[in-house]
């Protein structure tokens, strides 16, 4: 069955039946080609490449482990480590580790004389103290995601409401232009009149008056159009009575002078 209780020199583990993960703190300016990690089936070695220095040591395990399916990667300045248990005993509870990393017990409760090897570069003390800066850390950090996404709703809050103001005064721009529309001229400067007269405005200059020419203009366009037409249709009266008589003074001088020649041949 799992615990929070954990022995031995590094504590900050975890498991289920299926896995075991750790978080092991990395010297500063340690990059992914500076780690080395050897796992096997019984063990866990960590090492830094440029110092030589072994950063954890675990020898044998509590349990076997499946290397195909194991793997580590950093996380900033932390190594973390996927170990996959292999299957053992017939339940769930028989996978799980207890408190110990390493083998330290034997499978009836004794401890073992030779006891496994369980080595940290980092005392207890230092892997506390690290554990509560990077909590308080990612606390922080937390802290400032919570706020940006607050400011982000506000600031959205903020436009939405920018925009149903503008539609709203939009909304009531096209209603009082369409009023104004229905409402007649004369009406519409009656009104005028009556808010200039209640406000305290100075009063409106009076409007222009316009001669009598501008003001029966098209009247006077119109009677000149009528004398026009009047006097056009009297000349063409006058010029198809010329010509009908023209016509008919030909046509009796012909008759005329077919009269003549028959008496002239008799």
């Amino acid at each position: 069955m799992p615990t929070d209780k954990k022995a031995g020199a590094f504590r900050d583990w975890t498991e289920d039946e299926q896995q075991v993960d750790l978080q092991l703190p990395l010297p500063p300016d340690t990059q992914k080609k500076d780690v080395a990690v050897v796992i096997t089936k019984t063990s866990l070695v960590v090492r830094h490449v440029r110092t030589q220095q072994v950063l954890l040591r675990a020898e044998p395990l509590s349990g076997p482990l499946v290397v195909e399916d194991s793997m580590w990667y950093l996380q900033g300045e932390l190594l973390v480590i996927v170990l996959s248990k292999q299957w053992r005993g017939a339940t769930n509870a028989d996978q799980y580790w207890g408190a110990h990393f390493v083998k330290t017990y034997d499978e009836n409760g004794m401890r073992l004389k030779d006891a496994g090897t369980f080595e940290c570069y980092m005392t207890r003390a230092q892997l506390a103290a690290a554990k509560e800066a990077r909590e308080s850390q990612q606390a922080e950090e937390e802290k400032e995601r919570l706020a940006r996404v607050q400011a982000s709703r506000e600031e959205l809050a903020q436009q939405q409401q920018q925009q149903e103001q503008e539609q709203h005064a939009a909304t009531e721009l096209l209603s009082s232009g369409s009023a104004r529309r229905r409402v007649p001229a004369r009406e519409l400067d009656k009104e005028l009149d009556e808010s200039d007269e209640s406000d305290d405005a100075p009063p409106r200059p009076p409007k222009p008056q316009q001669s009598l020419l501008a003001q029966h203009w098209g009247t006077f366009c119109l009677a000149a159009l009528l004398l026009l037409c009047l006097e056009l249709g009297l000349s063409w009266r006058s010029y198809w009575q010329l010509a009908q008589n023209t016509l008919g003074l030909s046509t009796n001088r012909e008759g005329a002078a077919d009269d003549d020649g028959e008496a002239w041949v008799d």
